[in-house]
């Protein structure tokens, strides 16, 4: 499956097959988190794999939407040190695991520790590390053909792209006329929390800024995060080598709240 075509598609997957994932394929997804690990410690961030054991642990006290998630393994978000830097790439480096996994025949699905005690996790995770964000997968189990997808409607381009300031929408033309139109098109259906599409994208000059919309902390720098990893990877389909700055906003009139720039 292309990015265009899992970006389309991409759905949490809340029910798992009883069944392990093979030791082959736990060893490819072993590697895959070294590799990983490579990069996000840069930004003081590492991911483990733990079992079903985590279940156990977590039953009844969170989860998805209050529900813990049962599923063969788990990948925990691990920070070193918890920082905007951290919570963004902790996701973006994240949601690059969650396509490899898809490539794999794996399903996923984020889940979120907010709720849960630090000594609760300290107990189930064995570390001190600050854990508020944790990926189940497994083997999806089949739907029954009668079930219904669950919709959930997405801004148009128009809502979350602007050109110069927040009183100008860009139009589908303007995108089209910067080799933009396919990113901002696909990329409308990154996961966010709440599936909000918090987001709101600014071109100015030679850069693209990114603000959130009614920031809510740590959430939405995850948030930020995922969106800015499918930006950089739909930019490579367009031969172009985009690279994210967490630097200072530039001088523009709004209450968003500004995460950081890229080129396009």
């Amino acid at each position: 499956m292309d990015l265009k075509e899992f970006l389309e598609k991409r759905k949490s997957c809340r029910k798992y097959e009883d069944r392990e994932v093979s030791s082959q394929v736990l060893e490819k997804v072993k590697n895959l988190l070294k590799a990983e690990n490579e990069k996000a410690l840069k930004h003081n961030v590492e991911y483990k794999l733990y079992g079903s054991s985590i279940y156990d642990c977590l039953e009844g006290v969170g989860g998805y939407a209050g529900v813990m998630i049962k599923s063969p393994n788990y990948i925990t978000m691990n920070y070193k040190v918890k920082d905007k830097e951290s919570l963004i790439y902790g996701a973006y480096h994240l949601e690059e695991i969650v396509g490899e996994l898809s490539q794999l025949g794996l399903g996923t699905c984020w889940i979120t520790l907010f709720s849960i005690d630090d000594e609760i996790k300290a107990k189930t995770f064995g570390t001190q590390d600050k854990i508020d964000f944790i990926l189940a997968f497994g083997y999806p189990e089949s739907k029954p053909t009668f079930e219904l997808e669950e919709y959930s409607a997405r801004h148009g381009i128009e809502d979350f792209v602007y050109f110069n300031d927040f009183d100008t929408p860009c139009t589908v033309e303007q995108l089209y006329s910067y080799g933009l139109d396919e990113i901002f098109y696909y990329i409308k259906n990154a996961p966010s929390a709440y599936n909000s599409q918090p987001w709101r994208f600014l071109i100015k000059g030679e850069n693209i800024y990114l603000y959130i919309e009614d920031f809510q902390g740590d959430a939405n720098y995850t948030d930020s995060g995922i969106v800015m990893y499918y930006y950089v990877k739909m930019a490579e389909l367009s031969s172009i080598d985009a690279v994210w700055y967490l630097d200072n906003a530039p001088e523009v009139e709004t209450n968003f709240k500004y995460i950081g720039r890229t080129n396009f």
